[in-house]
């Protein structure tokens, strides 16, 4: 019995250290100093696991998988955190945890456009009661279930579903990436005054927003929605000041710019299918498949088939060759060979292709460059 006693009162006092450090962990996240988030929250959830103090190891994993996913912007490290709720919440069987981290394995999957994951982290969210009003569920798995809709071109239904929930997020860069979603469904969707008003909205939370990489991504929605509204030069001016702070912008959202800004030039009559199709097989690349297969089905303008157009499908098909024909094809060699409307349609994984530049002319560019260097339409 006092063997007992002692263990447990070891396990209460370490478990009260490990919440300590890991509420400093949360102020430097809160700060956005993601060294010193990452060496306290790592620091409280070693010294929880190794007490057998679960609830605090899984609130401290919570701290890492944040950090990871909202300052350094990287899915992989955010992955591997959430495992570690995941894990240290069913010790405990701590249900709250539990639903974090399969919301937080559901949005991840989205996000990385991966469906396999995301069926297995939708049947894992179907043992738990969903409260739509709830911070977990509203921000993330809304948004990322909405996400998949956009896949199949329901745009429509990717608005009706976000409208309501703007005003349900609890920070202002939260919201104003929000808004920005719903402004670029709707836009999409043909409801061009509603995707304006929303636009604005995003733009307006913004301006008394800390600079995130969070903001950042809702800039860069907000020109795609500018864009798909035709105001090009509005869209290219928020992009632009998108892209100006370096300590908020991360290689995924850069490759998130430039693949914004090659669609936006699509929808405004350049024929650079070639610039189009190499950045959204980076975004494939970087853990951004869920936006790319967005920007894969909005609504394009008809094809036409230009010297232009046919020496960029020249150049991919000489430059990718098979490997690239069986990944337009999903697999599949019995069908006929794509036809450029099926390239603006489909996911690209053509990983040896140069950039398609003017009429038989290939080069290659850092992505600085050729982002900087993109002309206006």
């Amino acid at each position: 019995m006092r063997h007992c006693n002692s263990r447990r009162r070891r396990r209460i006092r370490w478990s009260r250290r490990a919440s300590i450090i890991r509420q400093l962990g949360s102020r430097y996240s809160e700060r956005g100093d993601a060294a010193e988030a990452t060496r306290y929250g790592s620091q409280a959830a070693t010294i929880a696991e190794a007490a057998g103090a679960y609830d605090a190891a899984s609130a401290a994993s919570t701290v890492l998988y944040e950090t990871a996913a909202d300052l350094r912007d990287d899915v992989s490290e955010a992955a591997s955190h959430l495992s570690r709720v995941a894990l240290n919440s069913a010790r405990c069987n701590n249900i709250e945890m539990q639903l974090f981290a399969a919301v937080g394995k559901f949005e991840l999957a989205m996000e990385r456009g991966d469906d396999g994951d995301a069926i297995v982290a939708q049947a894992e969210l179907e043992n738990f009661d969903l409260q739509y009003s709830s911070h977990i569920v509203s921000e993330a798995f809304l948004a990322a279930q909405v996400l998949r809709a956009t896949w199949a071109g329901d745009f429509r239904r990717a608005y009706a579903t976000l409208a309501s929930s703007a005003d349900l997020q609890w920070t202002a860069d939260r919201s104003a990436l929000r808004w920005a979603e719903i402004a670029t469904y709707a836009t999409a969707a043909g409801l061009t005054d509603v995707g304006r008003r929303a636009a604005i909205s995003a733009l307006r939370k913004l301006r008394g927003a800390p600079p995130s990489l969070r903001g950042t991504r809702a800039k860069i929605l907000c020109s795609l929605a500018y864009s798909l509204l035709g105001r090009r030069k509005q869209a290219r001016a928020i992009l632009v000041r998108a892209c100006a702070r370096e300590d908020c912008m991360s290689a995924r959202l850069e490759h998130l710019a430039i693949a914004v800004d090659h669609v936006a030039s699509f929808h405004s009559g350049a024929a650079n299918y070639g610039e189009v199709i190499m950045a959204i097989d980076r975004l494939h690349q970087h853990n951004f498949g869920g936006l790319a297969r967005m920007l894969e089905a909005l609504p394009t303008p008809r094809l036409r088939v230009t010297a232009a157009a046919a020496s960029c499908w020249i150049a991919l098909m000489s430059f990718a060759g098979a490997r690239t024909t069986q990944t337009f094809l999903h697999g599949s060699t019995a069908r006929a060979k794509p036809t450029p409307e099926r390239l603006q349609s489909r996911r690209y994984s053509p990983a040896s292709l140069h950039k398609c530049a003017e009429p038989g002319e290939v080069r290659s560019r850092s992505r600085s460059e050729e982002f900087c260097g993109a002309s206006s339409h």
